[in-house]
């Protein structure tokens, strides 16, 4: 893993030479579709866009780098990377989830995970301390979800205290923490170096209204 400081990794992380010019600037590749050798034999496993994308690898490999991970994951938004990761728990598990969190996690949690059999969300405050937190956790629990700052209350939860936590919990179950951030800026939050096992990260609405791609995940 590169030992890079965190500005050098800003400007170069994904962005080496292109592999096949050598271009310092790489492409952007924007097909939809790739040339095939033959009847499913895609080159260097590039069929479709929605399964691989060289642009999209790049982001992805620049995400993991940044935050100390193994890989990045991107989203093409914010709702797919919930419904992804809420995938982790199964029926007769649950998800303990911070009780001030985006209204789409709540509606996807509510309106759509649980009524498909899934999960069961239980609803908390996880700002509180460690020891509450503990005591919130039990051996159904599979995924612990918090914002922070959390949103719209800005609530507070140290990351670094609630993963410890979380995986000492988990040497008697199986837990994993999903943390989330939409306000505080990259550097600030670095969730995966507070040793939080994933992360989420939605860039807010701009105020020209386009809504930026948002990107997700680093485990």
């Amino acid at each position: 893993m590169s030992e890079d400081a965190f500005e050098t990794l800003a400007v170069h992380a994904g962005a080496e030479p292109d592999e096949i010019t050598g271009a310092v600037a790489p492409p952007i590749y924007q097909t939809s579709t790739y040339a095939q050798d033959g009847v499913n034999r895609p080159r260097r496993g590039y069929d479709y866009a929605r399964s691989a994308n060289p642009t999209r690898e790049r982001l992805e490999r620049a995400v993991a780098a940044l935050e100390r991970g193994t890989h990045g994951i991107a989203f093409a938004s914010g709702s797919a990377a919930t419904a992804a990761i809420a995938q982790l728990a199964a029926s007769g598990e649950e998800i303990v989830v911070g009780d001030d969190v985006y209204g789409g996690t709540y509606r996807y949690l509510e309106r759509v995970h649980r009524p498909s059999g899934a999960a069961e969300a239980r609803f908390v405050d996880l700002s509180v301390d460690p020891d509450h937190l503990w005591e919130q956790l039990t051996t159904r629990t599979r995924l612990v979800w918090f914002e922070s700052p959390s949103n719209p209350l800005l609530k507070l939860t140290d990351i670094a205290e609630a993963a410890g936590t979380i995986r000492d919990r988990a040497e008697q179950s199986r837990g994993r923490c999903s943390s989330s951030t939409t306000r505080l800026p990259h550097r600030r939050s670095r969730t995966r170096s507070r040793s939080a096992p994933m992360w989420s990260s939605t860039p807010r609405r701009n105020t020209s209204g386009a809504t930026p791609t948002r990107s997700s995940g680093s485990l």
